[in-house]
């Protein structure tokens, strides 16, 4: 993207607390509800993460419950035949990540000795865990502070402080900068799932901005509105 496309990001610390204030509140009143939210077993959440990717949360739901009905570990996927596990998320289309799951699950049992790394670098090595999958994994399942993005919250973030959205905004390093300065260190869980719920259900591309908790100094609710 050339420097004159490139969005102009204009915040204050003011315009910032009232954000991440308004947030935090509403995510104690609103927040949803998914199995991968609730398990105890990381491998699980991992593999939900992938099978996120590029796809709504309410289609993965039925296929992840299939996948981890039994309660597999990550050797039980290790030595379960492929055929088995592309069978079971081909409704997702998407299959290179029935080649991934099977992947992830054998590397981390032969060079991790079934343990799930807890950084970003040698998360992002894994096969079939990319950044969005690695960071997601950190910050809502590890509590580990990371930034999360993408396309839903992007729009969240380019509606409030009125930045122009385009094919490559989550590349540019003001993005990147805004997003640093916004997520909280305490409440890094918390703050992700609420962007997450706010961009899916809440501030889509037709939004209902009068149930939107941050439309007070929103600019696209204010001045914009498309």
């Amino acid at each position: 993207m050339s420097e004159r496309k490139r969005p102009e990001i204009k915040s204050s610390y003011s315009t910032i607390g009232y954000f991440k204030r308004n947030i935090l509140q509403w995510r104690y009143r609103n927040s949803c509800q998914y199995p991968w939210r609730t398990t105890k077993i990381k491998f699980h959440a991992l593999i939900a993460e992938i099978l996120l990717q590029r796809t709504k949360a309410e289609q993965v739901i039925p296929v992840y419950k299939r996948l981890i009905k039994a309660r597999p570990s990550i050797n039980t996927i290790a030595v379960m035949p492929f055929s088995k596990i592309k069978n079971i998320i081909a409704p997702l289309g998407l299959r290179w990540r029935a080649k991934k799951i099977k992947e992830l699950a054998c590397t981390l049992k032969n060079s991790y000795k079934g343990r799930i790394p807890a950084n970003i670098d040698e998360l992002l090595a894994l096969p079939g865990v990319g950044p969005y999958a690695a960071s997601a994994y950190l910050s809502l399942h590890s509590n580990i502070r990371a930034l999360l993005i993408d396309s839903n919250i992007v729009r969240l973030y380019g509606r409030f402080f009125g930045f122009g959205v385009h094919a490559e905004t989550r590349r540019i390093r003001a993005l990147t900068n805004l997003i640093n300065l916004i997520t909280p260190r305490r409440q890094c869980r918390r703050f992700n799932y609420a962007v997450l719920d706010l961009g899916r259900n809440i501030c889509k591309p037709k939004p209902t901005c009068p149930i939107c908790p941050v439309l007070l100094k929103c600019h696209y609710y204010n001045k914009g509105k498309g």
